[in-house]
């Protein structure tokens, strides 16, 4: 039995919030769209602890204006827990790449750095994340975020599952307000997909791919 429940987690770790290192050899795609801003972030995974990617982001301000980044970033996992029946994890990344204002022509270098650290069991899900990015002009991101969160039915790999969440953050660079979104989260295989709506009006929709 608690090889079972050892198996449906590392088969499940696809739950988990876009874990920045994934199995060996695994591609991801993940992207996070909200009403102000998208982000798309490919990894290559080149050991179970290491992984290179690009990002993509664009900000848009209340103005209508609005900067894109373009950021090749390592990622690397730190530390990790197998447990009889829970994984933990803690995750970082940086990168360094070129930002752009719709406004001006010039180019502005742009650094990225996080630190992430996840528990999850087959039945709940906590993280705790920070994640810091400046280019020449300003501070684009300095972001806190927490999610907790439980499954509404125990699943396989082969079936559809279904999370319930609720996710608190607040990007310190561009708002004092805390955002509190409750969001539903299924997967199916390789496959997670996310929707949510923060209380102060806007949405959220997260999709993660693996191959």
């Amino acid at each position: 039995m608690k090889q079972i429940v050892v198996m449906m987690l590392l088969m499940g770790c696809i739950g988990a919030q876009a874990h920045p290192v994934r199995p060996k050899g695994t591609i991801s795609l993940m992207s996070e769209i909200m009403e102000e801003s998208t982000q798309f972030d490919t990894i290559y995974s080149l050991q179970y602890y290491w992984g290179l990617g690009l990002r993509y982001h664009r900000f848009e301000y209340e103005n209508g204006e609005s900067v894109q980044s373009y950021i090749p970033m390592t990622t690397f996992l730190l530390k990790r827990w197998n447990n009889e029946d829970s994984q933990a994890n803690i995750y970082a990344y940086v990168g360094y790449g070129q930002s752009k204002y719709d406004v001006s022509e010039d180019d502005s270098g742009v650094y990225l750095y996080g630190v992430q650290a996840d528990w999850e069991t087959t039945k709940h899900f906590l993280m705790i994340k920070h994640e810091y990015s400046k280019n020449d002009v300003e501070t684009l991101s300095d972001t806190y975020q927490v999610r907790a969160g439980f499954a509404a039915y125990p699943a396989s790999y082969y079936e559809l599952w279904s999370w319930y969440m609720v996710q608190v953050s607040q990007n310190r660079a561009q708002t004092s307000q805390i955002d509190v979104t409750p969001l539903m989260r299924f997967f199916y295989k390789n496959v997670m997909w996310e929707i949510g709506a923060p209380h102060r009006g806007g949405f959220l929709i997260n999709l993660m791919l693996d191959y």
